[in-house]
C-alpha cells in the first residue's frame, strides 16, 4: 500500500476483516461441488483423493489469487466509500452478526452456486440460440 491516507486506512482494515484464510477457504470451498461436478460430467471419475487434491490446489489458487489482489481491493473501497462509510462497515463487521454473516454467507453461496451452475447448464441451448439471435441481428460480419 503505498498511500496511507485515513481512508485507505480504514478501507485496509475493512478488507482485513472481510478476507480472513478462513473466509478464503469457505470461498474456495464454495466452487468445489461445480468443479467436481463438471469433472464428473465429463466422465472423469473423481476418488475421495482426488477430491482432497483438488480441494488443496484450490484452496492454494484461492489464496494466491487474492494474496495478490488485496491491495487493490482495499483501493477499490476507499474510492468506493468515504471514510465514515468505511467506518460504519468496520463496525459492522466487528459487530457478532456481521461476523456471522462473514461465516454463513458461503455456506449459503456454495449451495446457491451449484444450483445456479446447473440451472445454466440446463439452459445453455435456450442461451445459445438467443446469442445467434443477436449476432444475426448484427450488420454483416457480426460488428
Amino acid at each position: 500500500y503505498a498511500d496511507s491516507s485515513q481512508q485507505l486506512t480504514l478501507a485496509r482494515q475493512v478488507v482485513s476483516e472481510l478476507i480472513t484464510d478462513d473466509r478464503i477457504a469457505q470461498i474456495a470451498d464454495s466452487f468445489l461441488p461445480v468443479i467436481i461436478g463438471g469433472l464428473r460430467a465429463h466422465g472423469i471419475k473423481v476418488t475421495p483423493a482426488a477430491e482432497v487434491g483438488i480441494r488443496q490446489v484450490v484452496h492454494d489458487e484461492m489464496h494466491n489469487v487474492i494474496d495478490e489482489s488485496l491491495g487493490d481491493l482495499a483501493s477499490a473501497y476507499a474510492a468506493t466509500f468515504t471514510a465514515d462509510e468505511l467506518s460504519e462497515l468496520d463496525k459492522f463487521y466487528g459487530s457478532d452478526v456481521g461476523k456471522k454473516l462473514l461465516v454463513e454467507e458461503p455456506k449459503l453461496m456454495g449451495g446457491f452456486m451449484p444450483k445456479i451452475a446447473t440451472k445454466v447448464q440446463a439452459d445453455m441451448p435456450a442461451l445459445q440460440s438467443k446469442i445467434r439471435t443477436v449476432f444475426a441481428s448484427l450488420p454483416q460480419g457480426g460488428q
